[in-house]
């Protein structure tokens, strides 16, 4: 008897967990506009073949890091993505701990938006040593010098946890971009435009892993999102 019940238990866990996988991969699945977020940890992409790919239509690209930190490979995949035909976006991996001003010119002084590019993207992933009072002021200081330099309002890009504790409240103006991994969706009360939902994936044109994003909305409306 004791051996049924640990086998009923061993079944019901198995099958909780595979409905888990099967309904994150419909979660993500469901939506029709895909893309993908690279760096130079992707090495030399493909872009050709990236584009041919069935739902992939953006890729952010990593532009820039704190005050003086350049992706080696961002010019090449910035050129490379439009090249193919798909819509690209530039983001800046933020460090609340230098300066934003100096941060706001190595990512200005890298990255020249054209008609038909996605807003500027912070990203905000490192919380260490720094208050959360402060890690606003400074976001806040990017967003508005970002926004008036390119005339568009940037996009945010964090974790769901990290959102939801540090930057929620203060920024709900903002679009959201929202980094949540082998899980159902983020609620839709974040009102999130983009969806981060792995950063294990494999596709043709690219080297080992990539990260898939989902977009909320339609073609057009992703076309609406980029610069005029």
């Amino acid at each position: 008897m004791f051996s049924s019940f640990k086998s009923g238990i061993l079944y019901t866990v198995l099958a909780s967990f595979f409905f888990v996988i099967i309904a994150c991969t419909h979660d993500a699945d469901q939506y029709k506009i895909q893309g993908i977020d690279v760096s130079h940890y992707q090495k030399i992409i493909d872009w050709k073949t990236v584009a041919k790919q069935e739902k992939i239509h953006f890729a952010f690209i990593k532009a820039t890091e704190s005050v003086d930190y350049q992706d080696s490979i961002f010019q090449k995949n910035w050129e490379g993505a439009k090249d193919a035909g798909l819509i690209r976006g530039a983001y800046h991996f933020f460090r609340p701990n230098v300066s934003v001003e100096w941060q706001i010119k190595n990512f200005t002084q890298q990255v020249q938006l054209e008609k038909g590019d996605l807003p500027p993207v912070l990203d905000v992933e490192d919380f260490k040593n720094v208050t959360k009072e402060a890690l606003i002021e400074r976001v806040r200081l990017w967003l508005i010098f970002i926004e008036d330099h390119y005339k568009v309002r940037p996009i945010i890009y964090a974790s769901m946890k990290h959102y939801e504790d540090y930057l929620q409240l203060a920024f709900p103006e903002y679009p959201v971009w929202i980094a949540r991994y082998n899980q159902i969706e983020p609620p839709k009360n974040m009102d999130w435009i983009f969806w981060q939902y792995s950063d294990q994936r494999t596709m043709k044109g690219i080297r080992g892993k990539v990260d898939k994003n989902v977009f909320a909305g339609t073609l057009s409306e992703l076309k609406a999102l980029c610069l005029d």
